[in-house]
């Protein structure tokens, strides 16, 4: 699995044999380079494409979502899988970070008035 892209120390875009998948994990992307070999030991969740819907909407979250939203929103995710014994799609993902950008932004433009 190669590094592909590098959004923060712990959350990259990878690719594995021609397909993309999202890492997340502590420190999976610290001191890594586009073309790396992804540190297996440090992931925590991959979110795999299901459709090209996903794909596309992966790819401009990111270019207007915050890497700090998406790890917390897997971060939420994991937790919640953990503890209700259930696997939640990957679109999730997509949403619940923009959703938690959103409720940060609106939250922010409250205190500044």
């Amino acid at each position: 699995m190669l590094v592909k892209r590098i959004f923060n120390n712990n959350v990259l875009l990878a690719e594995n044999s021609e397909q993309e998948l999202v890492i997340v994990g502590r420190g999976v992307g610290f001191k890594q380079k586009i073309g790396n070999t992804v540190d297996s030991s440090k992931i925590e969740k991959a979110y795999y494409p299901q459709d090209e819907n996903w794909t596309r909407m992966f790819n401009e979250m990111v270019d207007t979502i915050s890497s700090d939203y998406v790890e917390i929103a897997s971060h939420i995710i994991s937790t919640a899988e953990k503890s209700l014994g259930l696997s939640f799609d990957g679109y999730l993902l997509i949403g619940l970070a923009d959703h938690i950008q959103f409720a940060v932004e609106r939250l922010q433009k409250k205190s500044a008035h």
